[in-house]
């Protein structure tokens, strides 16, 4: 209760989970990432209890940043193997994988409007994704030359979708003309 600053809703994951992602779904409704064991679940806040656990085609390992489609229809989780995953939270399944990394992926982000993704690569490397079949590869960004070399930590799309900004290790924000990477309309 934001009014009292009092806590009205716990859910309690195992212990053996370190989070490292959190979605909020609706006003009682919660999806969590967990970065060792590479668990995503969706908790009813009301009941603190798991409703659904979400799987992947293939093994998924040590995730390090997750996002949600504004339309709350699309989880994407990145991962240390250099995966980024994708599922359809209507259907819970997943529904595509993004391949092409170089190295670990450690942050996501999707564009207001939710036709695109953006994964953020430990060497500073940017991809742009066109959410939806075929979930083609549209642009890689490279490394400005002052980002060269520190892992992207954090991504933000700005609300009009023309700005992408990235967070690095060093402290560092860098921000891009997200239009020029975008296919023409």
């Amino acid at each position: 209760d934001v009014a009292s600053g009092t806590c009205t809703a716990q859910v309690m994951c195992d212990q053996d989970e370190e989070l490292s992602g959190l979605a909020a779904l609706g006003s009682t409704t919660v999806l969590t990432a967990s970065i060792y064991v590479g668990r995503l679940r969706i908790w009813d806040l009301e009941q603190g209890a798991c409703t659904a656990e979400l799987e992947g085609e293939s093994d998924i390992a040590c995730i390090l940043s997750l996002a949600v489609s504004p339309d709350l229809r699309y989880l994407v989780a990145a991962g240390q193997d250099r995966e980024v995953w994708v599922w359809d939270l209507w259907a819970q399944a997943q529904v595509a994988e993004l391949p092409g990394h170089q190295t670990r992926c450690s942050a996501v982000a999707l564009t207001p409007d939710g036709q695109y993704i953006v994964t953020g690569e430990w060497d500073s490397t940017l991809r742009v994704w066109r959410v939806g079949a075929p979930w083609e590869l549209v642009a890689t960004i490279p490394p400005s030359r002052a980002a060269r070399g520190q892992v992207i930590c954090s991504l933000a799309v700005s609300p009009g979708g023309g700005y992408l900004l990235s967070g690095h290790q060093d402290g560092s924000v860098h921000m891009w003309d997200l239009t020029r990477y975008l296919p023409e309309a």
